[in-house]
């Protein structure tokens, strides 16, 4: 399904990858073309690739290119449709595949535009973790659910009340739960598991930052490319972070260590001042769209953070 055969540089690109033998993370970022998706890409640009031991790249999709991979200086473009599902997952995994043959590094993280990495911080917070059989992530779950909803029924009431709390929208909390439907019936043909039902919820790794270790991405993209675990029935056609979550919980791929970056994370919801965050902060998601209906906050809150951390003004 994925092929990453053919590559096209832009410029003098493969030359000057050649220069940097080691980097400590390699950054993805998962980007798309809309005015505030460019503003969101200039904040990024101030920082991203300031540092000499950290490489990073925004992911995109164009089905027009020539080959099957354009490399710029800052960019992987893979040959596909630009579109949720599948090809936020196509591309990441084109991504891996492509620093994994051309780089030598530690580790990657996954992450998405509107969101906004303390790369110093985080630095000296991967200083401490092992550089093999590890994940760092923000963990999340939903109730496993299908047509007949008295099953897992206390699970769904429980997630319900935590929604209800925060959002209010009993609609969206509806719709919400035929997503649910449709992917626990997916992960059952994916897992083929007798008793997966019983595991009440399913855990993974929200999309706006999931890390691997080196180790890790090799055991997926051999998952991919020599297993075709993209075959299996439906599969792509759930989200993407759900489907690297379920693909790492695949035996022989299962990490040791499995660490939730919770508590120094922050979702950003509201119009905020970066100078009242903790001095341990080094992700944050900022998503006031749910709230708003427009990117309009997220884009003055993420120009705010890039002033207050890297002194840069956008």
């Amino acid at each position: 399904m994925i092929k990453t055969k053919t590559i096209q540089y832009e410029n003098a690109e493969k030359e000057k990858q050649k220069e940097q033998t080691h980097y400590k993370l390699m950054i993805l970022v998962i980007a798309s073309h809309t005015d505030y998706y460019e503003h969101f890409k200039n904040c990024w640009k101030q920082y991203m690739n300031q540092y000499p031991d950290v490489k990073s790249f925004f992911l995109y999709s164009d089905p027009t290119i020539d080959s099957d991979l354009l490399i710029s200086e800052d960019s992987i473009t893979y040959r596909c449709e630009e579109s949720y599902t599948p090809g936020i997952l196509l591309k990441t995994i084109a991504g891996y595949d492509y620093i994994q043959k051309h780089f030598s590094y530690d580790f990657i993280l996954r992450t998405n535009l509107s969101s906004f990495i303390h790369i110093p911080r985080f630095y000296d917070y991967l200083e401490k973790k092992p550089k093999n059989d590890l994940i760092c992530c923000k963990l999340e779950h939903f109730p496993l659910l299908c047509d007949d909803e008295t099953i897992n029924k206390d699970a769904v009431e429980q997630t319900m009340k935590k929604w209800l709390a925060i959002s209010k929208d009993v609609y969206s909390f509806e719709k919400t739960k035929e997503d649910w439907k449709m992917y626990t019936k997916v992960l059952d043909s994916f897992f083929g598991y007798r008793n997966f039902m019983e595991n009440r919820f399913f855990h993974y790794f929200a999309g706006s930052f999931i890390l691997f270790s080196q180790d890790v991405v090799q055991k997926i993209i051999h998952q991919v490319f020599v297993s075709d675990i993209l075959s299996k029935k439906d599969i792509t056609t759930i989200p993407d972070d759900i489907v690297l979550s379920a693909i790492s919980q695949l035996p022989g791929i299962q990490p040791k260590n499995l660490i939730n970056i919770e508590k120094y994370s922050h979702s950003c919801v509201y119009e905020e001042k970066p100078k009242h965050y903790t001095d341990d902060l080094f992700f944050i998601r900022n998503r006031t769209d749910k709230l708003y209906g427009n990117r309009d906050i997220d884009m003055k809150n993420i120009t705010e953070q890039v002033k207050e951390f890297y002194g840069t003004i956008v």
